[in-house]
């Protein structure tokens, strides 16, 4: 009762304002009906009350009566009653997520069997298979970042064109890592969707992150790092060891978190359940939420009410 009475509030309080021209037109008709009103100008008011013959102990209701109740409980409705918070229907909607492919000479060593890029397209997969139904997409780069797939659920396409990921196809070598996670924040700001962007590296420079800290959407999407690479590397291809410091660094400089790859699914599940979280954190407390309407309770009465119409020239009586 006390939440009742603290919490209720109209959802829509322009529909009372039809309380008063709907009263005068249910105060026009209640004159007309009024048996009395032919008779005021020709017999005293003193005497027509007793020359009235009224049934005692029996309340006669009216059509307008329950047309005055209906028209009520109508306004009531529509104005929408509400007292308590319930989840919106899209509080539930999963995190969106971009991922950035270093596709490098460098990846294709083959420390992490059977190489590095190799490994990562496969974590791919994995990670997809985990986020069945959710927006994903997919940027590769190397010396400059190139949109591969925009977000999108269907995670077979994504799959289909990371595979034919390779350094040959790639226009420059370097890191353009920084350029990758601007364009993955530039895709989620025209898609309108939030989630997290999941950077999968061999090595990562903080100092090539300037431009991202200092983009204004640097706080609205937090960017994750995979690392995918040995701490003692061998093998036929030359390349670095994994720099667990620098790698972590850089993630938390992205408000993200670092993880490395793992010869089982526990790498990508512990992604998949850390972007999901990000969510909690991209959306304000408030949004999942909503004021429950409940106008359409009182649809019933009236539906009852307005039943009583189907009978023409009746009149009720209660004893």
């Amino acid at each position: 009762m006390d939440e009742f009475l603290t919490n209720f509030h109209f959802l829509r309080p322009w529909w009372l304002a039809a309380a008063l021209p709907s009263g005068i037109i249910l105060w026009l008709i209640a004159a007309q009906s009024d048996s009395r009103r032919a008779w005021n100008n020709i017999i005293s008011g003193h005497l027509l009350g007793h020359l009235l013959i009224r049934e005692s102990g029996k309340i006669r209701l009216r059509p307008w009566h329950f047309l005055v109740a209906v028209w009520v409980i109508t306004i009531i409705a529509l104005a929408g009653p509400a007292w308590q918070i319930e989840p919106s229907p899209f509080a539930e909607d999963q995190s969106a997520l971009f991922i950035a492919l270093k596709v490098a000479p460098s990846m294709m060593a083959d420390d992490i069997q059977p190489s590095r890029l190799k490994r990562a397209i496969q974590k791919i997969k994995d990670l997809l298979e985990l986020r069945q139904g959710t927006a994903n997409g997919l940027i590769a780069y190397s010396g400059s970042a190139h949109l591969v797939m925009p977000l999108t659920r269907d995670i077979t396409i994504v799959e289909t064109f990371a595979a034919e990921l390779s350094p040959q196809i790639m226009p420059s070598e370097g890191d353009a890592v920084a350029e990758a996670i601007l364009m993955a924040y530039e895709r989620f700001k025209i898609s309108g969707l939030k989630g997290s962007v999941l950077v999968i590296t061999d090595s990562m420079i903080e100092d090539q992150l300037r431009d991202v800290m200092e983009n204004e959407t640097h706080n609205r999407f937090p960017v994750h790092v995979l690392g995918v690479a040995s701490e003692n590397p061998g093998g036929t291809v030359s390349a670095p060891a994994l720099d667990r410091s620098s790698l972590s660094k850089a993630a938390r400089s992205l408000n993200g978190n670092l993880f490395v790859v793992t010869t089982d699914e526990q790498d990508v599940k512990s992604i998949a359940s850390r972007v999901e979280k990000d969510l909690a954190t991209l959306v304000s407390p408030d949004s999942g939420e909503r004021w429950k309407d409940f106008g359409f309770w009182l649809v019933p009465i009236i539906a009852c009410l307005v039943l009583m119409w189907f009978r023409r020239g009746w009149v009720m009586r209660f004893e």
